[in-house]
């Protein structure tokens, strides 16, 4: 029987806080606004990674949101370099690196993992959280 959605909410808090106003290579990330209940743990790390290389290219960019969508991540941002077309589209690769990332990688977890559906829902996920979505 896998975790309660309570226990999962719980530890994500918990994770939250400890990450709370962390720097993380250039400028401070906060998750609570751009990132909430709306992405799994397992995919804490890329979305990180592509914060941290966001911030380095334009540290004043800012975080439209980020979500799981359809399976897959969804890291919506605006720029605050304006009319800069060569930054932008280094930022949009970046963006596009860690939403494949992603899509390799279980949402729950982190392990490798790939698209699942499950009546209608899709989900990024190891054979191991599939089995438990069921």
């Amino acid at each position: 029987m896998g975790e309660g959605r309570e226990d999962r909410q719980e530890r994500r808090r918990l994770r939250l806080q400890e990450h709370q106003g962390r720097d993380y290579g250039g400028g401070v990330m906060t998750y609570e606004q751009p990132w909430g209940d709306e992405v799994g743990e397992g995919w804490g790390p890329i979305v990180l990674e592509c914060h941290r290389q966001l911030n380095h290219l334009d540290p004043g960019y800012r975080i439209g949101q980020i979500k799981e969508k359809f399976g897959g991540l969804r890291y919506y941002f605006d720029s605050s370099l304006a009319f800069d077309h060569l930054t932008r589209a280094v930022m949009d690769s970046v963006v596009i690196a860690a939403e494949y990332q992603c899509s390799i990688t279980c949402e729950v977890c982190g392990t490798g993992g790939r698209l699942r559906s499950n009546s209608g829902w899709y989900k990024t996920l190891c054979d191991e959280h599939a089995t438990e979505q069921r």
